[in-house]
């Protein structure tokens, strides 16, 4: 038809609005239809592209159809029905119009007085809108600015350089992008500036023709009814132009009409509504305010039911969506307003206005509220002039948002409260004052208690309820977990010292060892994120101790074998960005390689094992880098944290604790000898609680680490222990005897300690008698129930047998020293408190005595022992010195290997200042006598004994002599001065003692057949 000239007929443009109309068909799928199996059906996209070819075809094949088409397509630009039509009408115009353009065509000129055609502000306004969503209806941003670039003539002779430079660059920018990769946001920052750049081209020769503009635009509105995001656009656009309108009386109204325009329950209205009275009060502040303080007046944010109430909820909730608007538009206005303006007014014109209308649970002023309060804090704190404002109102609206944190459910994440509060804080405390220790510790610990412990998706409520998209959810979450972020990020960032770090790991660190997988995986993941934003921030000027690094690696370190293995990553990831942050305090450059930090990196695979051994095996790895890592300085508070996981509720991480803490003392144990009590005390803590059986044998291994490397000051420690010793604390006395050679050391440590000790203290009960009692000291008591411990494991049976004669001679000292002796009756020391009474001090030195000849392993001694009650003889006094016989002759009669060297240990004791030890000597050596080579040193020892000042040593010491020479061969008498002992047993019987004359008579009669 249109090849042969019909469509220059009457009827011709009918035809073509037809086509246009067909085009304007819904791009979005409507109710479904029925499927048909009709295949000649036509369907809407069918018919729509069909259409778009033929518009297509028309334009550039048919010549005689540029007459037709051209002004006539512009009539569809502006009409809402043609929306969908407008890609292939602006294609069609943008090639006419070229065309008309390049044969200088008299036609392209519009005469608006024959035809219905658009004004140029509207044209502009129109093309300018659907610009800003250009890829909706068939990808009509491109078409839309070509046509636009063509119409410059059309729409202001004076855009031409302007658009000339500036649509190309847009119309490129699009055809690079897709739908899924355009910046929204950016993209209509770029079509705005397109705008205030053209404003301000014509308002060189053209003042009133913004006011036209702005005009125009308002009139647009009304088309975009259902077309929120074009409305919402189209009011920025007006914000533009009344920000460059100098008429206040044209700004004023068109202030009013936007503002009674807006859906308010519409987000994206609201937004731009908003973000117009924000542009508008660039230039007309006064105005702008004033407007908006008389729409806060107006009806419409006053709930007016009627009399019978009728639709009232419906009211509420619009007055609500009013007011929400409102206070959005307060924020928008002082984000850009002019700041040396805006600034003396904000609390009193602002923040007053704002918080007057915040007064509802309402969600959607919430998050008007958050925003707006978000936008002011913007305007604060990037104003040149901040450093002198002093914004008094921080404190109560930091409040406010922990507020409305805390009325958010616990169990459930539904809306962006949470997200946008946290944000709304990030903003405020960039702003003066500086918040107090208290308040930041509110705020930390709500925060993360309203993350943290959220349940996720599939675990809280919203499995049995009707909540919204999973994917959206799933997008709530982790915006909200950013939100956090961020907010760490900015506190951190206002100290950014070891000391600012501490002040909100103390906050996570309780979330790291949570038994709920989903907290400690969050906490992890934080904590890996803010010790990396604190390493890009660091900027070290001078050296400084990293004083916390010990307890931060403390806590990370045994999460590396977390059963999440995201915590496990991120445990690992911290501890690289601690040791990097060390070694900038150290003084090292960013890029500095260090030996740790590859080795450290080099271990991030084996974390993936599900074996435990090679899981094990990568921890202790780890241990050896943060051992040649950390200084010195840092040891005790790594060690201290790592023995407090111990108790960790993962066994794995708990386990991993005692591994890394192990391999530590390994390598730095010496230099923790200044921190021995407080070790132990930990450990000994940690005993009581710990019911791995594998963990509990590797603390036991600690402290036999410790010991080998720091033996005195472990065993002065553990002997400030109270007695009876605790089962821990028995536990880990046994420790000492895992290892042979620290056995040895140890054994050798205490039988020495023993030896010089004062076994006993002599008391006079009263004034008035004469006798005194012998009360134990307290550390040679404490010392023989360690003894005890050590000797009481089978490890320690190859150091015994090695030691054997030096500890028989001491514990047998002992025995000797206590028999009789009592309690101590006032401990020395505060740790021992008060003694039980059922404690006797001899019976614990006969039993040390006891396990020493078990680990001996001699079966019959201790056979003939028993059978004899020989260790209940040595008990009491009376019987003590028979109970020792029964020992002596046991070992005499069995042939006890070590007996010579007994002997010789033994002899000292003859001469020793305690008469329990001259006592016990004598019995022992009185019954042996198959040692020839030793009578005559042990029958002159005991000669030098009868001048001894105790009758009952005068008296043992004769008595043993005689006893010894009776039963001796005249072989063996011949190396014995015979004529010096009689007379020294003759003299005796001359003592001032009964007792001593008689003995000394007794043993010259053991004589008689010399």
């Amino acid at each position: 038809m249109a090849h042969h000239d019909y469509l220059e007929l009457d009827g011709g443009e009918a035809m073509v609005e037809f086509i246009i109309r067909q085009c304007a068909l819904p791009c979005e799928p409507g109710t479904p239809k029925p499927r048909s199996y009709d295949p000649d059906e036509v369907t809407d996209e069918s018919l729509r592209s069909m259409c778009d070819n033929i518009l297509h075809l028309l334009t550039t094949t048919v010549k005689k159809m540029e007459n037709v088409l051209w002004p006539f397509l512009l009539e569809f630009v502006i009409p809402p029905q043609y929306l969908n039509a407008l890609a292939p009408v602006c294609r069609s115009l943008a090639y006419l119009g070229m065309k008309k353009q390049q044969h200088n065509s008299e036609g392209f000129q519009l005469n608006n007085e024959e035809r219905d055609l658009p004004k140029p502000q509207a044209l502009l306004t129109r093309l300018m809108v659907v610009s800003a969503f250009p890829f909706r209806g068939r990808g009509r941003g491109v078409s839309a600015l070509r046509f636009l670039q063509v119409a410059v003539p059309l729409v202001h002779p004076q855009l031409l350089k302007v658009w000339n430079e500036e649509l190309p660059p847009l119309i490129q920018y699009l055809e690079e992008n897709s739908e899924d990769s355009l910046p929204q946001r950016h993209w209509e920052d770029k079509l705005l500036l397109l705008l205030s750049k053209s404003l301000e081209a014509v308002a060189l020769g053209d003042k009133t023709w913004s006011g036209q503009l702005s005009e125009e635009m308002t009139k647009h509105l009304s088309n975009y009814g259902n077309h929120p995001s074009e409305k919402g656009f189209l009011y920025k656009c007006v914000g533009v132009v009344l920000r460059q309108t100098t008429g206040v009386n044209v700004v004023g109204k068109q202030l009013v009409e936007v503002l009674h325009s807006v859906r308010h329950t519409e987000p994206l209205e609201r937004e731009g509504v908003a973000v117009c009275i924000g542009f508008c009060a660039k230039t007309h502040l006064d105005v702008t305010l004033a407007k908006l303080e008389d729409f806060g007046k107006s009806d419409i944010l006053k709930k007016s039911p009627s009399l019978f109430q009728i639709l009232k909820d419906k009211s509420d909730v619009d007055v609500e969506k009013a007011k929400s608007t409102l206070i959005l538009c307060y924020g928008y206005l002082t984000l850009y307003a002019p700041k040396e303006l805006i600034l003396p007014r904000i609390e009193k014109d602002v923040i007053k206005q704002v918080l007057s209308h915040f007064n509802t649970k309402d969600l959607t002023i919430k998050l008007s509220l958050m925003k707006s309060i978000s936008l002011i804090a913007r305007a604060i704190y990037a104003n040149e002039q901040n450093d002198s404002y002093n914004f008094t109102r921080k404190r109560e609206l930091l409040t406010y948002m922990q507020d409305l944190i805390k009325l958010e459910p616990m169990d459930v994440l539904r809306t962006p409260i949470r997200q946008h509060a946290m944000i709304t804080c990030s903003h405020l405390l960039k702003l003066d004052p500086l918040v107090d220790e208290t308040d930041m510790f509110e705020l930390i610990k709500t925060c993360l208690d309203s993350v943290f412990g959220l349940p996720p998706l599939g675990m809280d409520r919203c499995k049995d309820e009707a909540c919204t998209d999973v994917k959206e959810r799933e997008i709530l979450y982790t915006e909200t977990l950013s939100a956090l972020q961020e907010l760490l990020k900015q506190i951190l960032v206002q100290d950014l010292t070891p000391e600012g770090l501490q002040v909100i790991f103390k906050h996570v660190e309780g979330w790291i060892t949570s038994r709920r997988d989903w907290e400690r995986e969050r906490a992890m993941i934080v904590t890996s994120k803010l010790l990396l934003f604190y390493l890009e921030r660091l900027n070290v000027r001078t050296m400084v101790s990293f004083h916390n690094l010990g307890a931060l690696i403390g806590r990370l370190v045994p999460r590396c074998t977390d059963p999440l293995v995201t915590v496990r990553q991120n445990a690992l990831e911290g501890l690289y960005t601690l040791i990097c942050i060390q070694l900038r305090y150290a003084g090292f450059a960013p890029d500095h390689s260090d030996e740790c930090l590859m080795r450290l990196k080099s271990l991030q695979s084996g974390l993936h094992q599900s074996d435990s051994k090679l899981l094990f095996h990568t921890c202790s790895e780890i241990g050896q880098v943060v051992a040649k890592s950390l200084p010195q300085d840092q040891l005790s508070s790594l060690l201290f944290m790592l023995l407090e996981a111990l108790t960790d509720p993962h066994p794995h991480c708990s386990s991993a604790a005692s591994v890394i803490s192990n391999t530590l003392i390994r390598v730095r144990g010496s230099g923790l000898s200044n921190q021995i009590p407080e070790v132990l005390e930990v450990l000994h803590i940690q005993l009581q609680i710990i019911t791995q059986e594998q963990v509990k044998a590797s603390v036991l291994q600690t402290v036999s680490l410790l010991a080998s490397q720091n033996l005195s000051a472990v065993i002065s420690s553990l002997l400030s222990y109270p007695l009876p010793f605790d089962k821990p604390a028995g536990e880990m006395w046994q420790s000492l005897a895992g290892d042979v050679t620290l056995a040895r050391r140890s054994l050798e440590f205490l039988t020495e300690r023993l030896n010089k000790q004062l076994p006993y203290d002599e008391k006079r009960e009263s004034m008035l008698r004469k006798s005194v009692t012998r009360f134990a000291t307290v550390q040679p008591l404490v010392v023989t129930c360690a003894l005890t411990k050590l000797l009481s494991t089978m490890d320690s049976a190859e150091a015994v047998s090695i030691l054997y004669p030096s500890l028989f001679s001491s514990l047998l000292g002992r025995v000797g020293c206590t028999v009789g002796v009592r309690l101590p009756k006032d401990p020395v020391k505060e740790r021992q408190n008060r003694l039980p009474k059922d404690l006797d001090v001899c019976s614990c030195s006969v039993e040390a005595l006891k396990l020493l000849t078990v680990r001996g392993k001699d079966e019959e001694l201790l056979k003939i022992m028993e059978q004899e009650k020989g260790w209940d003889l040595m008990r009491s006094p009376d019987s003590h010195h028979r109970g020792v016989a029964v020992l002596a002759r046991a070992m005499g009669a069995h042939g006890v290997t070590h007996l010579s060297s007994i002997v010789e240990q033994l002899t000292p004791m003859l001469s020793s200042p305690y008469e329990g030890q001259r006592i016990t000597a004598v019995a022992f050596f009185g019954e042996i006598s198959d040692f020839p080579e030793k009578v005559n040193f042990y029958i002159m020892g005991n000669v030098s004994f009868f001048k001894s000042t105790w009758p009952e040593i005068r008296g043992n010491a004769v008595m043993f002599t005689g006893f010894l020479l009776g039963n001796l061969s005249q072989e063996e008498l011949q190396s014995i001065s015979l004529e010096h002992v009689c007379t020294a047993i003759i003299l005796l019987l001359r003592d001032g003692v009964p007792s001593v004359r008689i003995k000394a008579a007794e043993a010259l009669s053991l004589l008689h057949e010399l």
